[in-house]
């Protein structure tokens, strides 16, 4: 199982039944849906519990991400890291605090490199995930359960270049209000 992590605002911990509701509520919005691949619309109730039946079957690195109790997004390094906020918890820079703190569990459990990509055509989710480091690889046409066939610009983040980040001077001021506990 996965251990909880705080940030300044967010705690991200496993998913649980109990959050398939705020799940489904939360992601039944296709201009969130239309920049996700692998989520299908419309998107309901049942799709939520077969969700997190499945995350929590796989026991994988799949986080709600918390506010004030209340789930307003999911961010996941399972097979790459990938993310949503709900549209009425969006610019405020929540993605990338919990973008931010999932990368650093990955990488302070041993792994050399993460990957991600985000459909051509989402600026803020390649934003967050410059912020973070990702540099470009590659572009891939996909098939998105909501949107057919898309473009995807492949990203990729090594835990050299992770730790070169997060030691630079400007990066820590950047980030510090965003920065990660330990994992618990």
């Amino acid at each position: 199982m996965i251990a909880p992590i705080r940030t300044d605002r967010l705690l991200l911990r496993p998913l649980r039944p109990a959050d398939a509701p705020a799940l489904a509520d939360g992601i039944a919005d296709f201009d969130i849906v239309q920049w996700l691949s692998r989520v299908p619309w419309p998107y309901g109730l049942r799709d939520a519990e077969a969700f997190v039946a499945m995350v929590q079957g796989e026991g994988s690195a799949h986080y709600a991400v918390t506010e004030g109790g209340a789930v307003v997004g999911v961010v996941s390094t399972a097979d790459e890291l990938g993310y949503w906020i709900r549209r009425s918890a969006q610019g405020r820079g929540l993605a990338t605090e919990a973008a931010r703190a999932a990368v650093a569990a990955h990488f302070a459990g041993g792994a050399d490199r993460l990957t991600s990509g985000h459909r051509i055509g989402n600026d803020r989710s390649r934003r967050v995930l410059l912020r973070l480091g990702f540099s470009d690889t590659h572009r891939v046409e996909k098939q998105s359960l909501a949107a057919g066939a898309v473009t995807v610009q492949r990203m990729e983040l090594t835990r050299a270049a992770w730790h070169r980040l997060r030691a630079a001077p400007e990066r820590g001021k950047a980030g510090a209000s965003s920065a990660p506990e330990a994992p618990r």
